[in-house]
């Protein structure tokens, strides 16, 4: 059975603080939150990779032959469902197209 994509959110990590749970302090009051302002990303997190497919089905607001830059958890998926190609030469051709 065919599932539909789904975009990945990037983290894996819980968002609740689980030291609180294990009695501990908890950590996630705004004097612990780091050097993060409101809507940046702390420093330490690593960027989302990103990877070049050619889009060989259309989907999305892609085409075919349009090279899509996706996060690197939804590729396999896509791959398998025939919707992108992330071979060198596939994502070489469509870049050529353009």
């Amino acid at each position: 059975m065919a599932r539909t994509p789904t975009p990945n959110t990037g983290t894996n990590t819980p968002t609740t603080d689980t030291t609180a749970s294990q009695g501990g302090e908890t950590t996630g009051t705004p004097e612990n939150a780091g050097d993060a302002t409101d809507g940046e990303k702390p420093a330490d997190e690593d960027p989302i990779e990103m990877v070049e497919a050619r889009v060989t089905l259309d989907f999305e607001d892609y085409v075919v032959n349009d090279v899509a830059e996706l996060p690197a958890g939804r590729v396999d998926q896509l791959e398998r469902e025939g919707y992108i190609d992330t071979h060198a030469d596939a994502v070489a051709y469509a870049k050529s197209l353009a």
